[in-house]
């Protein structure tokens, strides 16, 4: 079994992942371990499960989608059922996050919602995606992965001219929030039949952190600030995976008899990991 992975390919880390207890190769194979890059900002919690895959070769078809569970005591993760053993000399190793499907079977079509309720903290973790690739080695046979985040980040920063409230209610038009995770290729990918919705938000300190869908889509935003209503709208914002992108929404209050927006696009930088902001759902509508 083939699968082809369009996330970028993250070599091997193998100084930062030493393994000791290899003693040679041997006819069943060499237990592979897996562990993440030191450095990496990702943080990790005892629950977290990734997905592990040997790629490309068909005499692996039953390392596929194998369960790995991380230990937080040892920085590493474990197979929760059965092991990878490699018996090649060379061989790239997939892994993906949060596990889905079963084990020998990749889940290609997960849904994933962006709406209002899984804007909120507690529950946009299930909303990054993260993909990685690496080598592992008879010799090395460590799979040291650096994760790539495989949704996108939206950073909101409202600022206004006058007032002091530090609360801002809004909704975005415009956005695709229906989607699928393809665990065999590590990508999330639009539901093409689905147009685009509406997200009712509020945000705490003017400034809100949302986890999307890649895409590019023109948004029409309208505020709730010191009970007055300010709406504006930005075109073509682009959306790419693994990217922070900053809108900045400047509210103008000096038209009395309608307020406006200005909205601005900001540098995209590196995805900024552990912001979710403080973010209240109100229902979509």
């Amino acid at each position: 079994m083939k699968f082809f992975w369009t996330s970028m390919l993250v070599v091997a880390a193998f100084a930062a992942c030493n393994n000791e207890d290899y003693s040679g190769p041997d006819r069943q194979g060499v237990e592979l371990a897996v562990a993440v890059a030191e450095g990496t900002e990702m943080t990790w919690k005892a629950s977290d499960q990734i997905g592990v895959s040997v790629v490309a070769l068909a005499d692996y078809a039953s390392d596929t989608n194998i369960a790995f569970a991380y230990d937080a005591a040892s920085g590493a993760f474990s197979p929760t059922q059965h092991p990878i053993y490699l018996r090649g000399a060379r061989q790239e190793i997939a892994a993906y996050y949060p596990y889905r499907g079963t084990e020998n079977e990749f889940a290609t079509a997960t849904p994933i919602l962006t709406t209002s309720e899984y804007q909120q903290p507690e529950q946009q973790t299930a909303l990054d995606y993260r993909v990685a690739t690496t080598i592992a080695t008879r010799e090395e046979p460590v799979a040291c992965f650096t994760f790539n985040h495989a949704m996108s980040q939206l950073r909101l920063k409202f600022v206004a001219d006058s007032g002091n409230a530090t609360t801002v209610a809004y909704a975005i038009e415009g956005l695709v929030l229906n989607g699928y995770f393809d665990a065999s290729k590590g990508v999330a990918t639009l539901n093409e039949k689905d147009s685009s919705g509406k997200l009712s938000l509020t945000a705490e300190q003017m400034e809100d952190w949302l986890i999307l869908l890649p895409q590019t889509a023109s948004l029409q935003f309208e505020c709730l600030y010191n009970d007055r209503v300010y709406r504006g709208s930005i075109a073509d914002v682009t959306l790419v995976a693994g990217q922070c992108h900053t809108l900045t929404i400047q509210l103008n209050s000096s038209n009395e008899v309608q307020p406006s927006l200005t909205i601005s696009m900001g540098e995209s930088t590196n995805w900024q990991e552990g912001q979710g902001g403080s973010i209240s759902s109100e229902e979509d509508k």
